[in-house]
């Protein structure tokens, strides 16, 4: 996956309009899930999406697939504590 900025707890991406967010949403039974929103221009003109899902695994790769496939390249974005290891060091895979 591209390199990703992680966002403390308040923060929000620099730039409104061309972004992927990651993050943790509450779950009704206990089992995590999450969020991925995006905004930014792909083939069709500007685009914006927002999808659910229960793995970690799937939502980096549905943010790394938008973020190489649009044409505005929208930057990757995680709500801490998902972008940290363990140790709280921010994580990218090539």
């Amino acid at each position: 996956m591209a390199d990703v900025v992680v966002l403390q707890e308040g923060e929000e991406p620099s730039d409104l309009e061309n972004y992927v967010l990651v993050e943790q949403i509450p779950a009704p039974r206990g089992a995590p899930r999450y969020r991925i929103a995006a905004q930014g221009l792909n083939a069709a003109g500007p685009a914006g999406l927002q999808e659910t899902c229960d793995s970690l695994e799937i939502a980096r790769e549905w943010a790394a697939r938008i973020a190489r496939a649009w044409h505005s390249r929208p930057p990757i974005y995680m709500r801490h504590p998902l972008g940290s290891d363990a140790n709280g060091t921010q994580t990218s895979a090539t």
